[in-house]
């Protein structure tokens, strides 16, 4: 087992696709990241009847849980949060996870609802230093079992949804893992109707904001490629739609850039975002290093700097 690292304070981002524990070190002025852990545990995978998390996701989600348990059982509650998205959101056996996640780490678990977890990876990248923060923006997370999408300026957010799009359960397309023209246009279609359904929400946005796993990884492929220079746009994509179809099954996609772990569902999250592009009008996105696990450790700060200010009496 790794060494033990002895944090301030720890956010588990509980992702359909993959788990993200942030440790971190309180100072004078906000937080300072210690690690950054992360497992690819694609809890949606495969979801059983009614929606169930399968036994083998389970187990295998347990697993991961036990290895990142040492960091947190010294922590007092108030310096740890547990956040559970999508998969938790819709699983029908969630309860069976959240006892199993609270009996193992020592600490409750959060299910984030989908406006709030948006919010939460809007105001992340407000403190972003590459962002102009005051610019109207949208910002977009592409997760494993969902989109979430605000738009607004600063902190402050206008609008917010979480679209059920994502790049692990909409491989569910591509059946016995086929890759071919009809299995791609059935997966972009659909989630094409999903995102139209709200493209009211780049109503007056200046700049189009991506922060997730999925997209990073797009990026980079668009990038290593010579498609991008950076940042993701609809020519690149349509390169990459032409690429993409070239390969016959899901695992046999290769790119330079494209890591082991993202092969199987890289196809799936590649239509995701050209239907998100489609759907929602976006011409160009720029990405930000930050993400949910951020903007719980920035609420998690801003709760703690509250408390621990100095009470003044008047005499």
């Amino acid at each position: 087992m790794p060494q033990t690292i002895q944090p301030d304070a720890a956010v588990l981002d509980l992702g359909s696709n993959s788990f993200h524990l942030l440790l971190a070190r309180w100072r004078a002025t906000g937080w300072e990241a210690l690690a950054h852990l992360t497992e690819k545990v694609q809890l949606a995978a495969d979801l059983g009847p009614g929606g169930d998390i399968t036994a083998g996701n389970l187990q295998r989600a347990g697993e991961c849980l036990q290895r990142f348990a040492p960091h947190l059982r010294t922590l007092p509650r108030e310096r740890v949060v547990l956040a559970g998205t999508e998969a938790l959101r819709a699983a029908s056996n969630r309860d069976e996870f959240i006892a199993l996640a609270t009996r193992l780490l020592g600490h409750p678990v959060t299910v984030l609802d989908g406006v709030e977890e948006a919010a939460l990876i809007f105001a992340a990248t407000a403190a972003d230093p590459t962002e102009a923060a005051q610019q109207r923006r949208l910002v977009i997370d592409v997760g494993g079992a969902s989109t979430e999408l605000a738009s607004g300026s600063g902190e402050t957010v206008a609008t917010a949804v979480s679209v059920p799009a994502g790049c692990l359960t909409w491989r569910r397309f591509f059946a016995a893992g086929g890759l071919d023209a009809a299995a791609f246009e059935s997966a972009y279609q659909s989630a094409r109707e999903l995102f139209a359904a709200h493209r009211s929400i780049v109503s007056s946005v200046s700049r189009v904001v991506g922060c997730s796993g999925t997209l990073q990884a797009l990026e980079q492929v668009l990038m290593r490629q010579g498609w991008s220079q950076g940042g993701i746009d609809r020519a690149a994509l349509t390169e990459l739609h032409q690429a993409l179809l070239r390969f016959d099954h899901i695992d046999a996609v290769a790119f330079d850039g494209l890591t082991e772990s993202r092969r199987t569902i890289f196809a799936a999250g590649a239509a995701v975002v050209m239907a998100l592009f489609d759907g929602l009008g976006i011409e160009q996105m720029t990405l930000s290093s930050r993400s949910l696990r951020h903007g719980l450790m920035d609420r998690l700060w801003r709760q703690h700097a509250s408390q621990s200010e100095p009470t003044h009496q008047v005499a």
